[in-house]
């Protein structure tokens, strides 16, 4: 926000100095009138105005509207826009460009939430589904055959366990990490991956989905 205020800013003193021909700190109809012209007008001053915020300012690029907006912005009636004026709209437009943004951030915060809430649910059935397949005795426990059997075999466990975001259950799929890996899941050693501690596993990597999910947005947000 404060980047985006001092832009703003900026941006607003720049336009004013564009609409002041004369130089003389102040906007006189006919200069307004100039700039804001749709045709052959400041192609800058009209963009800024277009997406200022303010009402008053934005109806000057409306002819029917023009008039009503001038009388609304020389508040002291002297027949121009002083530069005080000015920023008094500038102000009130600068608010309201903040207020929509930070709608605009809340809405999305909300999309976002809503779209993760979804996803996980999805992740932990894909998880549990994937719990059944390699449980193939059902006992509620995966012995270390069961898994290697498995890893080797069902492409469906094969494509969870890859993208799953857990480094220990991936390691499940590399022979050489695989007893490493199955010693870290079964944290009560017992010699085999009950559900609490393949779900513990499951939470790990669904909070590391989505915290990728979260960076890729915020990425996305910045490009």
């Amino acid at each position: 926000n404060e980047a985006f205020t001092a832009e703003f800013l900026n941006a607003a003193r720049e336009v004013f100095e564009m609409i002041d021909k004369d130089d003389s700190g102040s906007l006189a109809i006919d200069e307004i009138c100039r700039a804001v012209d749709l045709k052959t007008g400041d192609k800058a001053v009209v963009d800024f105005l277009k997406n200022c915020g303010e009402e008053n300012l934005m109806f000057l690029l409306n002819p029917k509207r023009l008039d009503k907006a001038l009388k609304a912005l020389d508040t002291d009636n002297s027949g121009e826009v002083d530069i005080e004026e000015w920023e008094e709209a500038i102000r009130r437009g600068l608010s309201k460009r903040l207020e929509q943004m930070q709608e605009e951030r809340e809405r999305r915060e909300r999309a976002a939430a809503a779209e993760d809430e979804a996803f996980s649910a999805e992740f932990l059935f894909a998880a549990r589904k994937v719990f059944i397949m390699i449980d193939v005795d059902g006992s509620g426990t995966l012995t270390k055959d069961e898994i290697l059997k498995s890893v080797k075999a069902d492409k469906k466990v094969i494509d969870f366990l890859v993208n799953c975001g857990n480094q220990n259950l991936q390691y499940l799929l590399v022979p050489a990490r695989l007893e490493a890996a199955l010693l870290e899941l079964d944290t009560d050693k017992s010699g085999e991956v009950d559900l609490p501690e393949w779900e513990a596993a499951i939470e790990t990597a669904l909070a590391n989905k989505i915290q990728a999910r979260q960076e890729k947005r915020e990425a996305a947000a910045k490009a």
